[in-house]
């Protein structure tokens, strides 16, 4: 799933509405995964040109970094 997720921030590819209905049922399988890989995929999806793509992934970051989520819905300033 963070994999997916990490894709599409790196190449700004859309992923499927398929894969994202799924990613957001099995979210919380998340947690099975080790920190570690977690850190590193996220490291990678965090450099990416296209972080943006990590809007469609919420239910999964809220597994992950529940307090990350807020920010996507607080107004920024940029």
């Amino acid at each position: 799933m963070l994999r997916a997720i990490r894709f599409a921030c790196s190449t700004g590819f859309d992923i499927d509405d398929e894969i994202i209905r799924s990613i957001q049922r099995k979210s919380s399988l998340i947690l099975y995964v080790s920190g570690e890989r977690i850190k590193q995929e996220m490291d990678k999806a965090l450099m990416g040109d296209y972080v943006y793509m990590l809007k469609k992934s919420m239910p999964l970051l809220h597994e992950i970094f529940p307090q990350f989520a807020r920010c996507f819905s607080t107004a920024q300033n940029n």
